[in-house]
C-alpha cells in the first residue's frame, strides 16, 4: 500500500488516522522487547514507510539516562541544515530535559509532518491523540 502512496497521500493518510485516533485496539511487542506500540504507531511506521523510527526508539532505551523516564516524549524534525534529527526529552513539569539526540542523514518521512512526535509512557510507544 505505502509503496503506491505519494507523499501527499502519506500526510493525509496519516492526518485522517490521527483526527480519528482516541486508545488502541491492539497493542505490539517491538522484536527487541524493549517496547510495546500500539496501532496508531504501527498505521505511521506502515504508511509512511517508517518502521526504522521505531526501531530507533526502541534501541534508545537501554540507555539508562532514557530507560529511567517513564514518560518520554521523541520528537522527528528536520534540521537547518537539511539533515533531520530525532529528540527525546522528558516532561515532568518544571524539570523537562533532554535525553538523546541522533541526527538522521537520510530519511523520506514526509516533511509536512514534521516535526512528528510520539510519546513513550510506561514502556508503551504511542501517538498523541492515542492518550
Amino acid at each position: 500500500m505505502a509503496e503506491q502512496m505519494t507523499q501527499d497521500d502519506k500526510v493525509q493518510a496519516v492526518n485522517h488516522h490521527i483526527a480519528q485516533t482516541t486508545g488502541t485496539e491492539q497493542w505490539y511487542e517491538h522484536y527487541t522487547k524493549r517496547l510495546i506500540y500500539t496501532d496508531g504507531v504501527l498505521f505511521v511506521a506502515e504508511t509512511c514507510e517508517a518502521h526504522w523510527l521505531i526501531d530507533l526508539i526502541a534501541s534508545w532505551q537501554i540507555q539508562p539516562q532514557v530507560r529511567q523516564e517513564s514518560f518520554q516524549v521523541w520528537q522527528l524534525t528536520k534540521e537547518k541544515d537539511g539533515n533531520h534529527a530525532i529528540r527525546c526529552w522528558t516532561d515532568t513539569p518544571g524539570k523537562s530535559r533532554l535525553l538523546a539526540v541522533q541526527k538522521i542523514e537520510y530519511t523520506d518521512f514526509p516533511a509536512d509532518l514534521l516535526p512528528f512526535s510520539m510519546w513513550v509512557e510506561g514502556g508503551v510507544l504511542i501517538l498523541p491523540a492515542e492518550h
